[in-house]
């Protein structure tokens, strides 16, 4: 593991601080995790940027309506 120092402004580091406090881990732990889920977030706005035409084309407009169109057989 490599160590690298960051700068926050103060309003930033009383939220990671918080985050930290309320979840009883790391800062390191935290960040790791914020990392992961902004690749996660990047990952699934780029599917649905893909697949909205489709969607589009198929009337499907609601998270409900793509769960039942998913689950018909």
């Amino acid at each position: 593991m490599k160590t690298i120092s960051l700068s926050l402004d103060d309003r930033s580091k009383q939220q990671l601080d918080q985050i930290v406090q309320n979840t009883n881990r790391s800062r390191s732990d935290v960040v790791r995790d914020m990392i992961a889920w902004y690749e996660l977030k990047t990952t699934v706005d780029a599917m649905q940027q893909k697949a909205a035409p489709l969607l589009r084309r198929l009337s499907l407009e609601t998270d409900e309506q793509i769960a039942t169109y998913a689950d018909e057989d």
